[in-house]
């Protein structure tokens, strides 16, 4: 009995292992099924090639659509890599386990019906249309206007579109194409072959591609990952890649890795949402690697580092580094103002409540938040709005000229010689604290520490003060203040009474 139930042990251990290894397999072809590694304009040249995909915050994945509506683009648009003039084609991929290749003709039905939708569009579209869907002609107010003054000094009329084509550089007609392949800057009606590469998983492999009277050409792929985008998705793809560093070695990023936002040097980058990154923050403790966590907010980008190495505590499900900015509003604004007199106040709203992995340190660009609220000091002192663009630009200009040097100015001053003070609203005794003072701001940037997470207040250090609470009347202060009545009450009356005795 005893032999049976190490068996079963040992081949459920098999079995959970097997399927682990699976999914650790699996997940990047899964999330690379509907994704095409090259998007280009026209055909390749018949040379060897190095090529890179790297997923980042911007890979939205599926085939991409084209609308080369406005204005039309003479080459075709291929998602893989596209050869002409060849034939008997083949490839094949030195690692089927990274990439899968496939040649097929290319069909260029898409580049005909884009050809035929943009001219009859066109064509029948009137001026003032014209100026509208191809121009954006707009007024100072951002409305629809043909007698705006771009419109105004660029066309009288409309253009052929084949003339319109030529001013914005994607094409050097000398007269109109009477065929989509003519269009397309072709002599003849073209043939063509794609090779589509499929990517499986990361890492790295070499395609090599034949053609009848050609040499062999290889083409190298690369396909690796650093920008992880909104964590929702992702979260779990760079779980992968943290649980199975060994096998991702050949294409992680350097360490330290030069950032590509300009704000420092990181491994991974991932985009903050609301989704729970527990996973991921657990794979990561304990590893010499550095994860950079972005938020972009209502006053700025706000930036986090985390390297591996730092973390002390393994984090519950639902962890996660959301966090809201705002100058205007916050969760317990209401609150806030009842025990605290705010000036040019910015609120900091964790969504997360509860133990952190190691203390949170949160850089915060209030560059653009002071350039707000000077914007709007200085609206009422100078009223540019009271000048109209088109009757006085003179003024107008000079106007908006002044004050954006005075606001300039003013940031200036207030980043080199402004600190700051960071409040912290204390959900268990309902009172303002204090947990930093004499902040300053480098490069345009506040670097707070958090020890856990809750609601702040981020503060000129003049621009507050507590409220008088006495005048507040809680159920405690009630009882409090009722109890001190009834004291002092009795005690007027005993000593009345005392006197009235020695009398």
């Amino acid at each position: 009995m005893k032999k049976i139930i190490t068996y079963l042990g040992i081949f459920a251990t098999l079995l959970f292992l097997g399927s682990a290894n699976v999914y650790a397999d699996g997940y990047w072809e899964e999330y690379f099924k509907d994704r095409a590694l090259s998007r280009t304009y026209g055909a390749t040249k018949w040379e060897n090639m190095q090529m890179e995909y790297s997923i980042a915050h911007n890979d939205e994945g599926g085939r991409g659509s084209w609308d080369p509506h406005k204005p039309f683009h003479n080459k075709p648009y291929n998602e893989n890599i596209l050869f002409e003039n060849v034939s008997n084609v083949s490839a094949v991929s030195s690692n089927t386990n990274i990439l899968d290749v496939e040649v097929k003709p290319y069909d260029y039905a898409n580049e005909k019906q884009n050809w035929e939708r943009y001219v009859e569009d066109f064509n029948k579209a009137t001026f003032e249309e014209f100026l509208k869907n191809y121009e954006y002609c707009q007024d100072e107010n951002g409305n629809f206007s043909k007698d705006s003054e771009y419109c105004k000094s660029t066309y009288t009329s409309k253009p052929t579109w084949w003339e319109y084509t030529n001013e914005y550089g994607f094409s050097n007609y000398k007269s109109e194409p009477k065929t989509w392949w003519e269009a397309y800057g072709y002599s003849s009606e073209p043939t063509g072959v794609e090779v589509v590469t499929k990517a499986k998983d990361l890492g790295k492999s070499s395609i090599t591609v034949s053609a009848t009277g050609k040499q062999d050409i290889k083409i190298d792929w690369t396909i690796s990952a650093r920008d992880f985008g909104e964590m929702g998705s992702s979260a779990a793809g760079l779980t992968q890649i943290l649980n199975h560093l060994d096998k991702y070695q050949e294409v992680m990023p350097d360490s330290p890795h030069d950032c590509i936002y300009g704000y420092g040097k990181y491994n991974f980058s991932v985009r903050s949402s609301k989704e729970d990154i527990s996973e991921v923050i657990n794979a990561l403790k304990g590893k010499d690697l550095t994860v950079l966590f972005i938020q972009d907010t209502s006053v700025g980008t706000s930036t986090y580092y985390l390297n591996g190495k730092d973390i002390k505590n393994t984090v519950e499900k639902g962890f996660t580094y959301e966090h809201q900015i705002s100058m205007k509003t916050s969760i317990n604004k209401d609150k806030i103002a009842n025990l605290m007199d705010l000036n040019d106040a910015l609120y900091i709203d964790f969504t997360y409540h509860g133990n952190l992995p190691t203390n949170y340190e949160l850089n915060v660009n209030i560059e653009q938040y002071i350039r707000n609220l000077y914007w709007e000091k200085l609206d009422e002192k100078y009223q540019c709005s009271q000048y109209d663009y088109k009757k006085e630009p003179d003024k107008y200009n000079a106007c908006w000229t002044v004050q954006e040097k005075e606001v300039n100015e003013k940031v200036k001053d207030y980043l080199q010689n402004k600190t700051l003070t960071l409040l912290y609203l204390n959900p268990e005794t309902n009172q303002m604290e204090v947990v930093a003072e004499n902040l300053k701001a480098t490069d345009g940037n506040v670097k707070l520490t958090f020890t856990h997470f809750s609601t702040y207040v981020l503060v000129p250090s003049d621009g507050y003060h507590k409220k008088n609470n006495n005048a507040q009347t809680g159920t405690l202060n009630v009882v409090l203040y009722s109890g001190l009545a009834v004291v002092s009450l009795l005690g007027i009356g005993y000593l009345i009474i005392s006197k009235k005795k020695e009398q």
